[in-house]
């Protein structure tokens, strides 16, 4: 990892944590996103994009700092 970013093709399930309420997220964007910190991928303080939460997901209480597992398919 260099700079926070990734440069070699990354796909798979990954372990994230989550950097704000998914509630919060979703208000804040007006889209089904989390906020998601993968350590694998990125340094927390540098930007990353945010992860598409599935509507039936929805309904689940993800608040910040809960583990969540992130599917990645890259390309």
């Amino acid at each position: 990892m260099n700079e926070g970013k990734i440069f070699e093709e990354a796909t798979g399930i990954f372990i994230g944590e989550l950097l704000e309420d998914m509630i919060d997220t979703v208000a804040r964007t007006k889209k089904l996103y989390c906020n998601v910190y993968i350590p694998q991928f990125y340094a927390r303080d540098f930007d990353h994009p945010l992860t598409y939460v599935p509507l039936w997901a929805m309904s689940l209480p993800l608040r910040k700092g809960d583990k969540v597992m992130v599917e990645f398919h890259q390309g």
